[in-house]
């Protein structure tokens, strides 16, 4: 237990920058108005009755965050016990097991939902900043005291009565339901390129994989057929959680590299015997 609590008191500092990059999105959605951008008359895709979220919020993250949390609990449990295991074997490995695998789990982890709030607060900046029109925006609107002689209308009032359905009808560029749920899956599916092994079934690694990008593929799509989204917002949502998950995948965990698991005991005293020259 004594191990578990060192292993996260050595992660505090990254749980922080976490909460400070989580709170951001906050931030925003309490005290940040989106911009206000008018209408043509003539706009049909703003003319798009409301419904309700296929995908609801708890959905999307359970989809972007818990499924690939557990997944990588337990392939990083497994992968560790097996080196630990090899490891005893030789003689080689002296610290304690629970830490090891706390040790690993927690950056991964930290890493992770690190990434997904990037994902998540770069996306707000861009809804607020841009302020696009939802499909729906009308039906939740219903604009009144406005005037279509010059086509275009950037002076008018909503007859609606809910200022948070108007506020959220403002943010549709790009769709946060695509790029947290392309984030998700995509370092998901780049995990277990590197950690599932199963020579005896070689199609089972794909096939996850596959069925992984079908989910973020349809949490998308449904953010079009619900008139949340443009097709456009949902694309750029794709692009943005796709570079985002590569990003934390390739240059701050590194999948893909050699990796040693050691524990932070020894890491600290191997990197303290580096010199630069």
């Amino acid at each position: 237990m004594n191990s578990m609590k060192l292993c996260l008191l050595q992660n505090f500092s990254n749980y922080v920058l976490f909460v400070i990059v989580f709170m951001g999105s906050g931030v925003l959605y309490l005290f940040v108005d989106p911009h206000q951008r008018g209408f043509f008359c003539n706009d049909d895709a703003i003319k798009y009755p409301f419904k309700i979220s296929t995908i609801s919020i708890p959905v999307l993250y359970t989809i972007a965050a818990i499924l690939p949390i557990i997944a990588m609990c337990l392939g990083e449990t497994i992968h560790t016990l097996s080196i630990i295991k090899e490891r005893e074997t030789v003689g080689s490995m002296k610290s304690s097991r629970s830490r090891l695998i706390c040790e690993q789990i927690s950056h991964l982890c930290v890493t992770f939902l690190f990434g997904l709030d990037v994902t998540q607060f770069t996306s707000d900046i861009m809804k607020y900043s841009v302020g696009r029109l939802r499909p729906h925006f009308l039906d939740v609107c219903k604009p009144m005291d406005y005037n279509c002689t010059g086509n275009y209308v950037d002076v008018f009032k909503c007859g609606a009565v809910s200022d948070s359905g108007i506020k959220q009808a403002r943010l549709s560029f790009p769709s946060g339901h695509a790029a947290m749920s392309m984030y998700g899956m995509v370092y998901l599916v780049l995990y277990i390129q590197q950690r599932l092994h199963i020579p005896t079934v070689w199609l089972i690694k794909p096939f996850i994989q596959v069925l992984c990008l079908y989910l973020t593929l349809y949490c998308g799509l449904t953010r079009i057929f619900d008139y949340w989204h443009h097709p456009t917002d949902v694309l750029t949502g794709f692009i943005l959680g796709l570079l985002v998950a590569l990003i934390m995948v390739t240059q701050v965990n590194n999948f893909f590299a050699v990796q040693e698991i050691l524990p932070a005991s020894d890491r600290e005293r191997r990197a303290s015997s580096v010199k630069i020259i």
